[in-house]
This record gives C-alpha cells, sequence and structure tokens, in this order.
C-alpha cells in the first residue's frame, strides 16, 4: 500500500503529514547545528521566525495556516451540527412526526423457514469480469432481501474460488454476511439426490417447495450467449431440475430473463404467501409487462367468440346475397334482427 493510502486510513491530511516530515527533519537538523556550539533558539527568537517558517514554502504555509484554520473551527462546526439536528428532532416531534424504526436484521439461525437455496458460482471463466462484477451486485440484493425477511432462507453460496472470491471479499463489509460461503462444489457440499437445478430451460414445472431439497440458482450472466448451459450441467451431473412456473400464472411482454436475486426473492416470497402468482407480482418488475395470464386466457376465449360470430354474421349475408336461403329462414333471420333491437 502507498504511503498516502495509509496516511488517509489513519486519517491524517497531506499537509499534517507534510509538516511532521517537515518537523522531522527539522529536528534532525537542529541537533547537527548545536553540536556544532551555535545558538539556533537565541538566533530564532531575536528574527521573531520559527524552525517551520525557514523550512515550509509560501505555498506549504498557505496549506498548512488553512488545516490550522479548519482544526480550530471544527469543535465549534461539531457544536452546531448538533445543535441543528437537536432543532430539527424537536421540530419533527411537534409536527406529529415518528421517524420510522430500522429494519429489523434476521439472522438465519434464528429463522423458522429452512428452506435451502444455493448459488452455483462456478461459471467464473465463462464470463467477463464486467459481469461477475454485476453478479455480485446480485448477489448483495438477494443477501439484502433475506436478511430483511421475518424467516430468511437458509442462504449458500458454492463453489465461490478463484480470482472471484478475491474479488469480493477485497471489501471488508462482505466479510460479515449471513451467509455460507462455500469454495468446494455443488455436489461436495450438498446430497445429489437433494439438489434441485432451476433453469428456465426445463420442461419441469416447479409446483411446490420441498424444504428436503436445496434449490440451486446458477450464477451465470451470460447474456443469452450460453442458452441451456445450465440444464445441460444438470443432466450431466444427474441432478433433478425445474423452471420456476411462470407461464402457468403470468406473462411477460418483454424480455422474460430474471435476474438472480429476482429468482431468490421469488423462492423467499413464496415461502411466506404459499402463492407463486402473488410472488411474481411482487418482485418481477411492472415495466416488464407483466400480466396475469388467467386474465389473458378468458380474453382470448372472448376475442375467439367475437370472431366466430363475426364468422356467423358474414356467412349468413353471403348466404343471402347468393339466393341460397329460403323464406323460412329468411323469416328466422328478421325475426332475430327484430328482437335484437328491441
Amino acid at each position: 500500500m502507498a504511503n498516502s493510502e495509509s496516511y488517509v486510513l489513519e486519517g491524517k491530511s497531506e499537509t499534517v503529514v507534510e509538516k511532521e516530515e517537515l518537523q522531522s527533519d527539522e529536528n534532525a537538523i537542529i541537533q547537527q547545528v548545536k553540536s556544532d556550539g551555535v545558538n539556533v533558539d537565541q538566533i530564532s527568537n531575536e528574527a521573531n521566525i520559527t524552525h517551520m517558517d525557514k523550512c515550509l514554502s509560501k505555498k506549504q504555509m498557505r496549506k498548512l495556516k488553512k488545516e490550522q484554520e479548519k482544526l480550530s473551527h471544527r469543535k465549534d462546526r461539531r457544536a452546531r451540527e448538533r445543535m441543528r439536528k437537536k432543532m430539527k428532532r424537536a421540530a419533527e416531534r411537534e409536527a406529529g412526526y415518528v421517524k420510522s424504526k430500522r429494519a429489523r436484521i434476521s439472522r438465519m439461525e434464528n429463522s423458522n423457514c429452512k428452506q435451502r437455496v444455493a448459488i452455483d458460482m462456478q461459471f467464473e471463466s465463462l464470463m467477463r469480469p464486467k459481469d461477475i462484477r454485476h453478479l455480485f451486485v446480485q448477489l448483495s440484493h438477494a443477501y439484502a432481501v433475506n436478511r430483511r425477511a421475518k424467516n430468511p432462507l437458509q442462504f449458500s453460496v458454492v463453489g465461490f474460488s478463484g480470482p472471484q472470491n478475491k474479488l469480493f471479499f477485497d471489501n471488508p463489509n462482505n466479510h460479515h454476511w449471513d451467509v455460507i460461503f462455500e469454495e468446494k462444489p455443488l455436489d461436495v457440499i450438498f446430497e445429489k439426490n437433494d439438489i434441485v437445478y432451476l433453469t428456465a430451460d426445463s420442461e419441469n414445472s416447479l409446483q411446490t417447495l420441498d424444504s428436503s431439497k436445496v434449490y440451486v440458482i446458477g450464477g451465470l450472466l451470460d447474456h443469452n450467449s450460453l442458452k441451456g448451459h445450465c440444464l445441460k450441467l444438470a443432466i450431466e451431473k444427474g441432478y433433478a431440475h425445474a423452471r420456476l412456473p411462470i407461464a402457468e400464472y403470468i406473462m411477460l411482454q418483454t424480455r422474460k430473463v430474471l435476474t438472480v436475486n429476482q429468482v431468490f426473492e421469488i423462492l423467499l416470497r413464496y415461502t411466506e404467501n404459499q402463492s407463486w402468482k402473488k410472488s411474481f407480482f411482487d418482485v418481477i418488475p411492472r415495466r416488464k409487462g407483466i400480466i396475469d395470464s388467467s386474465k389473458c386466457q378468458r380474453n382470448m376465449k372472448n376475442n375467439d367468440n367475437i370472431e366466430r360470430q363475426k364468422d356467423d354474421t358474414t356467412e349468413n349475408a353471403n348466404d343471402i346475397l347468393a339466393g341460397t336461403i329460403n323464406d323460412q329462414t329468411m323469416e328466422d333471420i328478421s325475426s332475430e334482427l327484430m328482437n335484437g333491437n328491441n
């Protein structure tokens, strides 16, 4: 780590650091001069200058003066800030405003939900560094919703090794996550028969969640360049696989790709409400054009009925023009039209 970075971490400004270095150099010079029998203090007092004045340039002196003024006014600024906040709180209480409490944080070990969900991170070699960073953002979103849930899922991140592991934990805040991080691969951490790999390419629709299973989300951001890769992996490894029952409950008018954190949150919401439809509507953004599929089916059925009625009317009109309808049929049609007008 560079010297400048270490000074910043210790809370020292560049000016203060320069001052300390110069003071150290100055003391060494003074000791050398004194050893030669010269009375430095007497000379400096008579000239009305300090040793630091002799060592600093004009620019450095201006910086030092500014830093000293800042330090001298710091206590006053803090006192004014405390008073400002105190007055603000008093005004809010008088106006009846109650500040919302901080979100309660729940830990996995205290959760009543024992449903296991894992994110498989073995795809580092298939992604660009930019996509890996985006995946970390999605991981943080998934962690955020889980830690704020009343009963969080049992959240694991597996196959988390190599450079991505180092990059992730370079952020000291990530060391405190309430998540089980494992460098070992998926089939070493969990029993093969317990694994259900979630992939949109599977033909198996997930009807409900089994608390004895671990549902795995592939940590792969491929922009559809590796479509079917997770399904192929699951088949090769002998894992059970399934897809979320999206088509059974909703329709998406835009891209049907969901992010890792969206899939994670859908599973979390389902453990809370036991409703796929509600979970989809709670999590999937409205900008994706989410529509209730049952309403769409009713509308499509009504449209089909209208089209059939139009076809029947057109056919009858053509028959009339062709002269193929007998008198009795004409009377029936006239009667229907009169009844319709009434």
